[in-house]
């Protein structure tokens, strides 16, 4: 792409973009965001690393959700972006299944949001009380459990608060209650972005896993239009319209966000799941690999995997 009295090279892979450019006078190599496209060239372009420059960046909230037990939310923090074409600005929520989900499939990039200043909210969609072999555990002993074990990791990714909705575990179920009460919050922390398991994915036999996906997905449209759970709007929330979706443990990703620089922190995170991983043979070394296998495709060294919906 040409600019006047230079050049420009970008390459976009999902919502990041590497570029190469000359401009008179300098050469700046890096990460780059491509904030807007079109005309002749390259028009507005930020560029992370020092002594970068770029346009002022509009506000941009992101909700992220996740498949088993948390619904995250990384409330706007002041971030700005012309256009909501960003992995790693947003306001967010994420609901997902279980209290380890977050962890395994999308602590880096919370780490690296986190680190920027956004907000993060865990909302736990189930207790997580079945995973445990010991015959003398009882559901709600594990639920205790992991419950103080989903407050550690959060801490230690920098996440600002964990809600638990308290469903069983293996029995959620997509139903009209629990679609108001995902809709009450996305109403209520309006993110620009939502996180969560793909539904859609082959052979996916988790039900909580389908679950979680389908209800996130559902409040989202429900989110949007007035007409839904009207009531709501007596307590001042009112309709939110989210813009852009990432879907994690999918089999149809277009999205790969560098975690190179937090991966060390996403294990630790998830470390702190001790109930969880101890039955998990070497499971540091998998995660490693996991994020490798990720990334190798995509030039990055470590990486976690997204499909991203655009909506209008």
């Amino acid at each position: 792409m040409e600019e006047p009295g230079g050049f420009a090279r970008l390459h976009i892979r999902g919502w990041e973009a590497h570029l190469h450019c000359h401009l008179p006078g300098e050469v700046r190599h890096g990460l780059a965001v491509a904030l807007e496209v079109g005309g002749p060239g390259l028009q507005h372009l930020h560029q992370g690393g020092e002594g970068t420059h770029g346009h002022p960046l509009e506000e941009v909230r992101v909700l992220l959700a996740l498949s088993r037990s948390c619904l995250h939310v990384l409330p706007h923090s002041g971030f700005r972006l012309p256009v909501e074409d960003l992995p790693g600005s947003p306001d967010q929520d994420t609901p997902h299944a279980l209290p380890d989900d977050a962890e395994v499939q999308c602590a880096g990039t919370i780490a690296l949001w986190t680190a920027e200043g956004k907000k993060v909210t865990y909302v736990v969609l189930t207790k997580g009380d079945k995973g445990a072999q010991d015959p003398s555990m009882t559901s709600e002993a594990l639920f205790q459990i992991r419950k103080e074990e989903q407050r550690k990791a959060a801490q230690e990714l920098g996440v600002e608060r964990v809600i638990f909705m308290g469903n069983e575990d293996g029995e959620l179920e997509v139903t009209l209650e629990r679609r108001k009460a995902i809709t009450r919050l996305i109403r209520e922390y309006q993110p620009e972005v939502l996180v969560t398991h793909d539904p859609w994915m082959r052979y996916q036999l988790h039900p909580d896993h389908r679950a979680s996906g389908t209800l996130a997905l559902d409040a989202m449209i429900s989110a949007r239009d007035r007409l839904y759970f009207q009531e709501q709007f007596q307590e001042n929330l009112n309709p939110w319209r989210v813009r852009r979706v990432l879907l994690f443990a999918s089999d149809q990703a277009d999205v790969f966000i560098d975690i190179s620089s937090t991966l060390e922190k996403k294990i630790k995170a998830l470390g702190h799941h001790r109930s969880q991983v101890s039955q998990w043979p070497r499971w540091e070394e998998w995660m490693r690999k996991r994020a490798e296998t990720a990334a190798t495709p995509q030039g990055l060294k470590f990486a976690e995997p997204f499909k991203k919906l655009t909506l209008s």
